[in-house]
């Protein structure tokens, strides 16, 4: 079901039905084949790994989505995904993982921000699109201490990048960063 189109709301609802004890077996399931789809083709089952990040971050606990997304490095073109189901868990531990790996990225922004040719022009949306979905993911954070970090991160960034190009990508930031929390607002408020 979740390598198909819509699989990710219709497992969650799938899921929502089921007993505890099979909805924790259901996730182990997930968190083994995200494992085996990284570890034989990193590109292959994006569709997979879109919707088990859904299912993950809707239904399951912390634990299950530090197993299946908590190390980053592992996830090329999946970053953006783990994050996104890291930025759900309630405890301080997929907040960490995230602010890590956006504070290894950004000292090395300045080519992306300041590019001195042509092909690092044509390269820069690589590094810095990475860079500030990390940072929306921890402000959308469910833990309190995500916001905290992305505004940590964000006046990081303004100091070191003080360019006429670092504060237009500064005003991308903070555009970004006000839809994360909007967002938030409005799924707290559905939740209550």
């Amino acid at each position: 079901m979740l390598d198909k189109e819509e699989g990710g709301t219709k497992s969650v609802q799938m899921m929502k039905k089921l007993p505890p004890d099979q909805q924790s077996q259901v996730l182990d399931a997930v968190v083994r084949r995200v494992r085996e789809i990284i570890k034989v083709d990193p590109r292959h089952g994006s569709t997979y790994i879109n919707n088990a990040v859904r299912l993950l971050s809707e239904a399951g606990t912390d634990d299950t989505r530090i197993a299946c997304f908590g190390n980053l490095s592992k996830f090329g073109p999946y970053e953006g995904d783990a994050a996104f189901a890291l930025a759900a868990c309630h405890g301080p531990a997929g907040v960490a993982i995230i602010e890590k790996l956006a504070e290894q990225r950004l000292p090395d922004l300045e080519r992306a921000i300041d590019p001195p040719d042509d092909e690092d022009r044509r390269k820069s949306n690589e590094v810095l699109i990475p860079f500030v979905q990390l940072l929306e993911n921890l402000n959308g954070s469910k833990n309190v201490a995500g916001p905290i970090a992305a505004k940590r991160l964000r006046a990081e960034f303004a100091k070191r990048y003080v360019t006429k190009n670092g504060k237009i990508v500064l005003a991308a930031i903070d555009e970004e960063l006000a839809k994360a929390a909007l967002r938030k607002s409005a799924a707290d408020k559905a939740t209550r």
